[in-house]
């Protein structure tokens, strides 16, 4: 039986300031282990990645902060309160399972996440978490986050906090939701395709800003079924600009 392997590195280098920014500081850490023959894609294997953000080196009340919302976000992915408690679970759960069951000879499990910066300004930290991985049953899973906080408070930063107007903000996003999947401008036609609460379109909190777009992510069996997979909205900033709080404006 194979030894369990555990990698844990830190490989980012820290962001340095300017006079007009100032950057948060972290180190990415990678957290991996396995179980089986991983080498082999007819053996039995259970293998889980988990690569994140971990913030040093700024007020260490605010790094505590984010590294809590960080956490909060990587237990989603099983059961523990960070990842290598998470990682250790799964591989345990795995190793008990083909002892109980040896003639799952072929039998493969993974869970592999990755959470990157995507902005990092003197108002906007923001990321982005990419999970996906198979641990049974019918199908495995697929799912992306995005993660905006102040990093002047450590404060995670909601849609209220970032648009002035929501409701026209809703507007134009349901327009460009209707153009894109083709749907009719009535309740009828979203309820038959979609799982809105109360049959109405609304934006949800899964949202990033880039220096073009603001992008809304909705993931599988949030607004329709697994079948129909992952919906997205892209709407151009030169749209909502005034919407928009000037110090989340990224450039």
């Amino acid at each position: 039986m194979k030894k369990l392997s555990l990698l844990l590195a830190i490989v980012f280098s820290l962001f340095s300031c300017d006079k007009d920014l100032t950057f948060t500081k972290y180190e990415t850490v990678l957290v991996s282990l396995t179980k089986g023959e991983c080498d082999n894609q007819d053996a039995a294997c259970g293998k889980i990645y988990i690569e994140y953000p971990k913030f040093k080196g700024n007020d260490k009340d605010i790094d505590t902060k984010l590294n809590n919302l960080v956490d909060s976000y990587i237990s989603a992915l099983g059961n523990g309160d960070n990842a290598k408690s998470i990682a250790d679970d799964f591989i345990n759960g795995y190793t008990q399972f083909i002892t109980d069951f040896p003639e799952a000879t072929a039998n493969q499990q993974n869970i592999k996440s990755i959470i990157k910066i995507v902005n990092n300004t003197n108002h906007l930290l923001s990321m982005v978490m990419n999970s996906s991985g198979y641990t049974g049953g019918a199908h495995g899973f697929n799912f992306t986050k995005y993660i905006n906080t102040d990093p002047n408070t450590g404060k995670q930063l909601m849609l209220k906090d970032i648009v002035n107007d929501k409701v026209k903000l809703t507007s134009i996003a349901k327009s460009i939701f209707f153009e894109k999947y083709n749907i009719n401008n009535d309740e009828y036609s979203l309820s038959s395709q979609f799982s809105f609460n109360n049959n109405t379109f609304e934006l949800n909190e899964n949202f990033i800003i880039t220096d073009s777009t603001i992008n809304f992510h909705y993931n599988q069996y949030e607004i329709a079924s697994y079948a129909q997979g992952e919906f997205n909205i892209s709407i151009p900033k030169n749209k909502i600009d005034s919407l928009i709080n000037t110090n989340y404006i990224v450039k």
